[in-house]
């Protein structure tokens, strides 16, 4: 079934002036985002494809100067095939598990029929709802997994409980191509690129259509190209703590969004969203900035140099949120709105 929204007041009222002229001007800068986004995107695949010819003189050039240092191998790739059908898997269960529990919990203005604009919407939102059930399981499993594998590492920093510091990382001026790796390290790293390979499908052909798609597009697209490029030239020890950040944080996302579209308390929204933030600054901008930055004086090639710069990017999306979620936080605690950062109001198809 598709649908064409109409824009209203709070009452369901024709919107005024000043009302459409505030749309007018939000649908502007979504322009001109999406359009930025767009560009980053590109530059993500031509990095990537420059970097997919030149991996493998690099990955050779590894091999004659630490003949004895074991490299990880295309095989590695096997496992994370072998997950994305468990993934899927895991995925329906989940959502035909939760289904009765997600309609209940989302909120009442949802629910009635008589608002075909809103109950609509809410069909969307129970499907997402049991989404963010899944992913709220799966990154606080994901943060367990990652801490066990890494907590030993004299570079698992001690911002995330481990006794390491970034420096270990670099060797002489130069990023450390012989670091030692746990027995599971390569199951970790090849399970979290499964992960977001199959959201990747997911975000292209099964979710629908949000306002953000160009954003969550560059954000999946610059993520799974550092994952599979860092692993296989070796860096893995400064994807893992990429890895290892992003889950902390996410796991307040999911569950943020597990509640935005219920009646549940002002206060359990405007605080959950207050600890999101504190966390979102801590992990995604403070540590994964000193990361960055530890990273910049030892870039030694274009290799080193190009994921740099996908990482970057990565940090101008999580600026981008922080300021997305202060405007949610805002808007929640003087103006009692409560929406998620994206939305479905522009583009909904296929709801039933």
């Amino acid at each position: 079934m598709s649908y064409q929204t109409k824009i209203t007041n709070g009452n369901g009222n024709e919107p005024n002036e000043n009302i459409t002229t505030s749309k007018q001007a939000s649908n502007n800068n979504d322009k001109i985002g999406n359009l930025v986004f767009n560009v980053m995107t590109s530059l993500v695949i031509l990095g990537s494809t420059y970097l997919y010819y030149y991996m493998p003189d690099y990955i050779q050039q590894l091999y004659e100067k630490y003949p004895d240092y074991k490299f990880p191998e295309y095989s590695d790739f096997l496992i994370a095939f072998a997950f994305m059908p468990l993934f899927v898997v895991l995925r329906e269960i989940t959502n035909k598990c939760t289904k009765k529990l997600a309609t209940a919990m989302i909120g009442k203005k949802f629910k009635d029929p008589s608002d075909l604009e809103n109950f609509n919407i809410g069909k969307v939102y129970i499907k997402k709802q049991s989404c963010n059930f899944y992913k709220v399981v799966f990154y606080i499993f994901n943060v367990i997994f990652g801490y066990i594998v890494l907590k030993d590492l004299n570079y698992f920093p001690v911002y995330f409980g481990g006794s390491g510091e970034f420096k270990n990382i670099y060797a002489n001026g130069k990023i450390d191509m012989t670091f030692y790796k746990p027995p599971l390290f390569t199951v970790y790293y090849m399970f979290y690129l499964s992960h977001n390979l199959t959201d990747m499908i997911y975000l292209l052909f099964i979710y629908e259509q949000q306002t953000d798609f160009p954003l969550m597009f560059l954000h999946h697209t610059c993520t799974i190209s550092l994952i599979f490029f860092s692993h296989f030239t070796n860096l893995s020890h400064i994807g893992a703590i990429v890895m290892f950040l992003h889950d902390i944080a996410d796991i307040v996302v999911y569950y943020m969004r597990s509640i935005i579209n219920t009646d549940c308390g002002e206060f359990q929204k405007v605080s959950g969203g207050i600890i999101l933030l504190l966390i979102y600054i801590y992990t995604r901008l403070f540590v994964f900035g000193k990361l960055i930055y530890s990273c910049y004086d030892n870039l030694s090639n274009m290799m080193d140099q190009t994921l740099w710069y996908f990482m970057c990017f990565l940090y101008v999306i999580h600026s981008y949120w922080l300021l997305q979620i202060v405007k949610k936080i805002y808007n929640g605690m003087f103006k009692r709105e409560f929406d998620d950062t994206a939305s479905f109001k522009k583009q909904i198809k296929n709801v039933d």
